[in-house]
């Protein structure tokens, strides 16, 4: 009789005997104080035998339902036929299961004369690998797009996007889960930018309506993602997929524990507090940023002549790195119900609202790259911050070899005097 292998993956156990050729799928697995009980699912890989033997809830603490089971296994894939001593298999499944759930994760030896793993991202900058992400912001404010431009940018994979974003160069799986709309929404929205944005080809993106606390449907989530191989999940929104009172730390505890399990990397859109003027943060419990470890504030500000929705990505969080530097996207709606086109523009952080979260050499660099020579009176002026910041931003740029004095009391970007 061969020794069965085990697999285990958040709540999901998977036992196989290769000289059996049989495998047992186990989930929705509890310890009780009298009884552990899951589900179990056997199948076969022995031709001549339809796959699907039996599935069952079973108590693996208890001699009669082991006896039980093994009796009943034993007429549906018999050992004369297929060399399965069913008593003995049920033994090791009940002892494997049992001890791979009260064991929890294995202790690891962490070396420092061993090189580290290093930061991976599934769209970086925005997204890193096996960790939770939070995107935030106002209602209207473009999440939407964002969070399905990157689960196109992963599907095809988009390597050449518009956007600035660095994704794997094949495909990566992954899955939507709503709890905010329905999916014919949010396939109306995917087609508006499939077409907006000229992809050209045919795809689809994975998408399940969601309903009730995340923390309760962590077994079928289990199934779904093992079924369908996905390597990340999005969650929309955090404040229906927590549940509960957002402001207490108990629920956003619970929502990153069940998280925790899945093993793989997740991104969470979520609605910003209302907390005045200023950095935004997540609406809700201050632990859902402190678990996080990458935090994204999402900013928009719609153009009144053109209609155009100027967004800006603003790193509040960065738990392995240095914050990244603030991306800018434009979203150009060309009628209400037609194409939508959204493209990188770094013009939406220098312009407007978002100028004022932006380093003032930002904001300098963005004048003089226009052609312009300009004094610090004159760069005073144009970026709205009083003149000794802006002295003191030129004097910066100037020993970083970013500005030159074009020696009449003017500044420009260097190279722009030998070059006109």
């Amino acid at each position: 009789m061969s020794k069965p292998t085990i697999t285990v993956a958040g709540g999901l156990y998977k036992l196989r005997w290769d000289d059996e050729k049989l495998e047992c799928k186990v989930s929705r697995l509890i310890d009780k104080s009298d009884r552990t009980v899951g589900e179990v699912t056997w199948t076969t890989t022995r031709d001549g035998i339809a796959p699907h033997l039996y599935q069952c809830s079973f108590n693996f603490t208890g001699s009669r339902s082991r006896s039980d089971l093994a009796k009943l296994m034993a007429e549906r894939y018999p050992p004369e036929t297929t060399g399965a001593d069913w008593d003995a298999i049920i033994e090791q499944l009940s002892v494997l299961v049992i001890n791979a759930m009260r064991e929890g994760e294995p202790v690891q030896e962490l070396w420092t004369s061993t090189d580290a793993k290093p930061i991976q991202y599934l769209v970086d900058p925005i997204f890193p690998k096996d960790q939770p992400t939070i995107i935030f912001g106002s209602r209207g404010g473009g999440k939407s797009a964002m969070e399905l431009l990157i689960a196109v940018s992963l599907s095809l994979p988009w390597t050449d996007n518009p956007l600035g974003f660095t994704v794997p160069d094949t495909a990566t799986p992954g899955l939507i889960l709503d709890w905010e709309s329905e999916g014919y929404l949010m396939q109306r929205r995917l087609k508006r930018l499939h077409a907006g944005m000229e992809i050209g080809c045919d795809f689809p993106l994975q998408y399940r309506r969601c309903s009730g606390p995340v923390a309760d449907d962590m077994d079928s989530l289990f199934q779904i993602i093992d079924a369908g191989g996905y390597k990340y999940v999005i969650i929309d929104s955090l404040g229906p997929a927590c549940g509960g009172d957002l402001n207490a730390a108990g629920p956003a505890m619970r929502f990153f524990e069940s998280l925790r399990r899945l093993h793989i990397s997740v991104l969470i859109i979520a609605h910003q507090a209302k907390n005045g003027e200023g950095e935004k943060s997540v609406f809700g419990s201050g632990f859902f940023e402190n678990l996080s470890r990458s935090v994204w504030e999402l900013k928009s500000e719609q153009d009144q002549e053109t209609g155009d929705l100027k967004l800006g990505l603003f790193q509040t969080k960065a738990s392995e790195s240095r914050r990244h530097a603030p991306m800018g996207f434009c979203m150009h709606f060309q009628d209400p119900e037609g194409p939508v086109t959204v493209e990188q523009d770094e013009s939406a952080l220098t312009e407007g609202a978002m100028a004022d979260r932006m380093p003032a050499s930002v904001l300098i660099k963005a004048q003089l790259s226009r052609g312009q020579k300009l004094t610090p009176t004159e760069l005073t002026e144009a970026i709205g911050r009083n003149e000794n910041t802006v002295k003191t931003a030129l004097r910066r740029m100037h020993d970083k070899g970013v500005i030159m004095s074009t020696g009449d009391g003017r500044w420009c970007l260097r190279g722009r005097r030998e070059n006109e």
